[in-house]
């Protein structure tokens, strides 16, 4: 399960598109996702992990952009942080303009999304390790992060299972 807080202000449908995404990158692995969203400072679901999107990281000067961490908060808490402005600016969008994007340019921000995400949590849920190239390549470029035909690579899918199967409720 993943508990989505939105700190951005993502419009809710570039949201959902990209909960899509996540599935049709981790279902074939045999991970089923679902996902719901927090409101900030509401009492927040416990378990699963989160997925917080943030303008930028305030761990990093702002010259080393990333698309996402993943970490554990509060020693117990799975968090997948992601940056879409990073992301978007990646594609050569620009977040503030959503309105004027086209159909294409939110599905390939929402493609991209997902990929930054299922990077993230193959750190954080299969303890998958920077690869020179694929889905867990250190630095996701364009044509990495839009790429239909990437996948969550053969041997990370047990370790994915494990993984999953080790979250709480």
């Amino acid at each position: 399960r993943l508990v989505f807080a939105d700190l951005c202000d993502t419009a809710p449908g570039l949201r959902h598109g990209t909960l899509r995404e996540i599935q049709g990158l981790l279902e074939p692995a045999g991970v089923q996702v679902t996902g719901e969203t927090a409101t900030p400072g509401e009492s927040e679901p416990t378990g699963g992990v989160y997925v917080v999107l943030m303008p930028f990281d305030p761990s990093r000067p702002r010259m080393q952009p990333v698309g996402g961490v993943a970490r554990t908060e509060n020693g117990r808490q799975l968090t997948v942080w992601v940056f879409p402005p990073m992301v978007a600016g990646g594609l050569g969008l620009d977040i503030g303009q959503t309105s004027r994007w086209t159909h294409r340019h939110r599905q390939q921000f929402q493609r991209a999304m997902a990929v930054v995400v299922v990077h993230e949590l193959a750190h954080a849920i299969a303890g998958a390790p920077h690869r020179p190239d694929g889905l867990m390549a250190a630095q996701l470029r364009r044509e990495r992060l839009l790429d239909p035909k990437l996948v969550v690579d053969t041997d990370l899918r047990a370790a994915f299972l494990v993984g999953v199967a080790g979250l709480n409720p």
